[in-house]
């Protein structure tokens, strides 16, 4: 039964979607940051539990992400709604995150041999990204938070945003485009 705690956290950060977005959209900050924050914390606590268990899952394989990935697009997509990220960050955040979806199937469909495995890069971009939102969402709730800090850390999720995609495109990207007949 308790084997079950990693994946239960998962799918409670799933079903936090939903009012995290409704909380953004109808701007009760404090109340998303409260939501994104525990999201957050259910995130490390299942995979640690997970590891230091041996509590994995195929399940969890497979709904982590999917969480994870749904968590972060409903938090872009509904802070560039209310004009609290600009459109062409939203867009860059969800153009890479269609591009590795892409490759993945792709990778699945045409190599064999393909395992997904994460890449510490993308796992670094994921942390800066969710830093940044949360940064984001703390001034939105009124908190002191510096323009430059805001501005520095977005800078760096764009350089390693950039950086990861071009690793994607290298591993699986040239692997398929030698296989595509």
């Amino acid at each position: 039964m308790l084997s079950n705690i990693p994946n239960i956290l998962t799918v409670l950060r799933l079903l936090s979607v939903y009012p995290l977005i409704i909380f953004i959209l109808e701007e009760q900050f404090f109340l998303a940051l409260g939501i994104f924050f525990l999201a957050g914390i259910s995130d490390l606590l299942d995979g640690f539990l997970a590891r230091k268990f041996s509590w994995q899952s195929r399940f969890g394989q497979i709904a982590d992400p999917v969480a994870d990935k749904t968590l972060v697009v409903a938090t872009i997509i509904s802070l560039g709604s209310i004009d609290l990220i600009e459109n062409w960050f939203m867009f860059m955040v969800l153009g890479r995150d269609l591009l590795i979806i892409v490759g993945v199937v792709l990778a699945n469909y045409l190599l064999s041999d393909y395992q997904v495995t994460p890449n510490y890069l993308g796992k670094l971009n994921t942390t800066i990204l969710l830093l940044l939102v949360g940064i984001i969402l703390i001034d939105a709730v009124g908190f002191l938070v510096t323009d430059i800090a805001i501005y520095w850390i977005s800078i760096l999720f764009i350089f390693t945003n950039t950086l990861s995609l071009i690793v994607y495109f290298i591993d699986p990207g040239m692997k398929i485009f030698r296989n595509i007949k």
